[in-house]
């Protein structure tokens, strides 16, 4: 009798050692920041701090700054006011050479949008969501957002799994710089980043076609909708894939 419950409380204890690294594993099982989870603003979102998307604003933004900005506009992005110079006739072309450098010197867009604060509002609307969570007692998911936050220089776009690529060099660089100079400061600096350059963007260059992302941007469009749509961040995604280390920042 002895001997049978033994072997029952042995096979019971085995089979507690095989399922607690599962259990374990199971509890420590966070969702990833993938790039389909919702970082950017919800129009409710926007509406609350009292921004719309859309309108003269972004479309005027688009044509005279570049068709980057005007979308970026509608994800409460603001304006550099070096990037409403470039539009001066003469004059603007030396600041777009400034620009251009920019691009050419390393930064990225993440990281000029933090030194000039052109993304304070929309920071402060993403944290207001986290504050939000914390009020309800949903911790998890206020830590999991400062996480993923895609304020965060080593965290974008949002993914637990993305590291900064390798600084580009020789003619990425140079692609990067002039793509800035000819089309968008805003699409050399994202370039840094590993952000794709979309066709209609290519064609911009000659001007006219700037119309068809500033009727977009007119529309309530957002870069953050066309990213997604047009898999703009996909180089940047699989640099991380491919990457064997983790590294996040958390903003504090």
């Amino acid at each position: 009798m002895k001997k049978n419950i033994l072997r029952a409380r042995m096979r019971w204890f085995l089979f507690a050692l095989f399922l607690w690294p599962q259990l374990v594993m199971a509890g420590n099982d966070e969702p990833l920041c993938e790039a389909e989870v919702p970082l950017t603003l919800t129009n409710q979102e926007m509406a609350e701090a009292g921004f719309e998307p859309g309108g003269f604003t972004p479309f005027f933004l688009g044509m005279i700054a570049g068709p980057r900005i005007g979308l970026e506009w509608n994800d409460g992005r603001n304006v550099r006011t070096l990037e409403v110079l470039r539009a001066l006739p003469y004059a603007g072309n030396l600041v777009g050479l400034f620009l251009c450098v920019e691009a050419l010197s390393g930064y990225r867009m993440t990281s000029i949008a933090g030194e000039t604060g052109i993304d304070d509002w929309r920071r402060e609307v993403y944290f207001k969501r986290i504050h939000k969570a914390e009020e309800i007692g949903d911790f998890a998911q206020a830590a999991h957002l400062r996480e993923c936050s895609p304020f965060d220089t080593y965290n974008h776009p949002a993914n637990k799994l993305a590291v900064k690529p390798d600084e580009n060099t020789g003619m990425a660089k140079w692609r990067s710089g002039l793509s800035g100079l000819f089309i968008d400061n805003r699409v050399g600096l994202e370039r840094e980043e590993s952000r794709g350059i979309r066709t209609v963007e290519y064609w911009s260059i000659l001007w006219v076609p700037r119309i068809f992302p500033a009727i977009d941007a007119a529309q309530g469009k957002k870069m953050s909708d066309i990213v997604r749509e047009e898999h703009l961040d996909t180089e940047w995604l699989k640099s991380a894939t491919d990457n064997d280390h983790a590294q996040t920042g958390v903003i504090q």
